[in-house]
């Protein structure tokens, strides 16, 4: 059975205990190219084949798996959002979506006592397995939610998301072990927006620095006469292809407000569009050390998480995504996104060459009828 039809897998061993287990643990690999969203209780969640990724190819590169695991008394939900690119991305997205949740699953005491060590080793472990899979890489974003804590590691585009019902007085965040503080939105001084992913481009002036130390330029694309597009030969984060423009490519700003850009290696004349991912061998900028955000608050408070690829995120405003998220029902939240993606990419979406995948999944704390 290929990872793509596996669904509703359930683990009785327990690496953790030796042994078997008298607690279940639910592993769901998302089917893609469905046509349709999937809801089940607190979760709603689809896979999409949107285009060709830029790379005229077939296949749905994004990976999504996400379960309940339950050790020693603990229960947590855990997501992972893989997105695939190059030769082998579909294999890489699909390969280590499924890594990393069952190592997560494996250390989930660890994870929770030490997350910054635990999830680092998980990621460098599960990226010397992608040694000889051979041209290409996935970015990567696995959050495990608690009654009283989420934690979300990132390395790459894969976003996620959190609308907790709650003030921000009373919640932590941590970013790296570092304490972080942001502004309550205004006009609701209740409900806290939390943006769990760090951003892993050329827009994080961090790694920006990184990346040019490491031997790498970051090509950001010089606006046209419609300040609203810019210009690029190639297709790049950030720019939905216009048709019917001139040959050399225009691109839009898409939703996210972001203009294109390119990372190329200098030594290897390769690019890639995010700084970290798993694999992408050739490539000396590129890390898979993750980012991890850990963030806690009273327990039973009321939890709405989005998590999924680029192709979601990209579609829809920074705002917006949280209003979405805040105030929408789980599907909707979810159909908003294919709404708009065919909003930016005008025409029979299917097949068309720059066009992205869209993964998302939406979880709800509270019971969902």
């Amino acid at each position: 059975m290929s990872l793509s039809q596996e669904f509703n897998y359930y683990y009785t061993e327990s690496a953790l205990t030796g042994g078997t287990t008298s607690e279940p643990v639910e592993k769901n690999i998302a089917p893609k190219n469905t046509g349709s969203m999937s809801k089940i209780g607190q979760v709603c969640f689809i896979s999409e084949k949107l285009g060709g990724s830029g790379s005229l190819r077939a296949e749905n590169q994004d990976a999504l798996v996400f379960g309940t695991i339950t050790v020693e008394g603990i229960s947590a939900f855990v997501i992972v959002v893989c997105d695939g690119h190059g030769e082998q991305g579909q294999y890489y997205a699909d390969q280590v979506s499924s890594l990393v949740w069952d190592r997560v699953k494996d250390r989930l005491i660890e994870v929770i006592g030490d997350p910054i060590f635990t999830l680092h080793t998980i990621f460098i472990a599960t990226n010397l397995d992608c040694q000889y899979f051979g041209l290409g890489g996935t970015t990567c974003t696995v959050t495990i939610i608690m009654d009283e804590r989420i934690i979300c590691a990132n390395s790459g585009n894969c976003e996620a998301i959190a609308v907790i019902n709650c003030s921000p007085e009373n919640i932590e965040v941590k970013v790296n072990d570092e304490p972080f503080s942001f502004p309550s939105p205004e006009g609701s001084p209740t409900i806290t927006h939390i943006r769990l992913t760090t951003e892993h481009t050329g827009y994080n002036p961090k790694e920006a620095m990184r990346v040019r130390a490491a031997g790498a330029t970051v090509d950001y694309k010089c606006l046209t006469r419609d300040p609203s597009m810019t210009r690029s030969p190639m297709y790049a984060y950030g720019g939905a292809f216009i048709p019917g423009q001139d040959i050399s490519g225009t691109y839009k700003i898409n939703a996210s407000g972001r203009l294109a850009h390119n990372i190329r290696d200098v030594y290897s004349g390769e690019y890639r569009t995010v700084t970290r991912s798993f694999g992408d061998w050739g490539l000396n900028f590129i890390i898979a050390q993750p980012d991890i955000t850990d963030v806690t608050f009273p327990a039973g408070t009321h939890v709405r998480l989005v998590t999924g690829s680029d192709g979601y995120f990209n579609c829809i405003s920074e705002s917006k995504q949280f209003v979405v998220a805040a105030y929408d029902p789980i599907d909707e939240v979810v159909s908003t996104g294919l709404s708009e993606a065919y909003n930016l990419f005008p025409g029979s979406i299917f097949g068309t060459t720059n066009a992205d995948n869209l993964t998302v999944l939406v979880y709800d704390s509270e019971s969902v009828a």
